[in-house]
């Protein structure tokens, strides 16, 4: 009959060493430190920008997204068809701004011209923000 083989001893106390077992436990603990504090480590602090032509204020995008809604429901605009309604949805939401912008030259139906559109936006955040501006100096001069 034959015999099993017999290892070597060194590969014995190797592999049920309890050191093994703590290096393991140690690597698995750090590991889970490491994944624990990570988001505490990425977090960063949001920047806010100065200048009002850059970027509207939360509160401005708010009043601004109020705004629009109200635009859309209002029974003046929402009887024509989306494609006629352009100039009156910028009408009402400035009246100044559509001036500046296209009071020379209205959009045709169904027209579509970026350039004007995004003039017309920065007009239009200007114009919110320098509301939200004089509501603020009125309230602070009370």
């Amino acid at each position: 009959m034959t015999q099993p083989k017999k290892e070597p001893a060194s590969v014995i106390q190797a592999s049920a060493s309890p050191s093994y077992y703590v290096v393991f436990a140690i690597k698995v603990a750090l590991v889970l430190i490491i994944l624990l504090l990570m988001p505490k480590l990425v977090e960063g602090k949001r920047r806010r920008s100065t200048d009002p032509q850059t970027a509207a204020r939360p509160s401005s995008r708010v009043e601004l997204r109020v705004l629009r809604k109200e635009c859309m429901n209002n029974q003046e605009c929402s009887s024509m068809i989306p494609e006629e309604r352009m100039n009156c949805f910028f009408q009402c939401l400035s009246e100044s701004c559509y001036d500046k912008i296209f009071g020379d030259m209205p959009l045709e139906d169904g027209e579509v011209d970026y350039d004007r559109y995004r003039l017309f936006e920065r007009c239009l955040k200007q114009d919110i923000w320098s509301r939200n501006e004089n509501r603020k100096n009125q309230i602070m001069s009370k």
